[in-house]
């Protein structure tokens, strides 16, 4: 499981690049049927590295977020959560390639 403490941040990232890897095999055997997306968590050491090698060395043109935990008590994020949230969004949107009908959060 990603984010588990038994994985150092190399061995995470390791994971989630052969993830991302992956999802852009299945899409280029799949004669046009699916749209890659790579998925990152916004708070890793590794993320913004990741979204710049999903986006310019793969091509991957949808991304999806997980923040896990990162919901405040209210339920909603919290005020440093917001605030990679939007610096990712506009990461995201700097690329023409990207739309944001290709954004997902869980």
């Amino acid at each position: 499981m990603l984010g588990a403490p038994a994985l150092s941040a190399e061995q995470e990232y390791a994971e989630v690049k052969a993830e991302n890897d992956w999802a852009l095999a299945q899409a280029a055997e799949s004669s046009g049927r699916l749209i890659p997306f790579f998925s990152i968590h916004p708070f890793s050491g590794y993320a913004c590295a990741e979204m710049e090698r999903c986006r310019h060395e793969l091509g991957l043109t949808g991304m999806k977020l997980h923040f896990g935990g990162s919901m405040g008590s209210n339920g909603g994020f919290d005020a440093i959560t917001e605030r990679i949230f939007c610096a990712f969004l506009n990461a995201f949107e700097s690329n023409p390639a990207l739309c944001r009908e290709r954004l997902f959060f869980d």
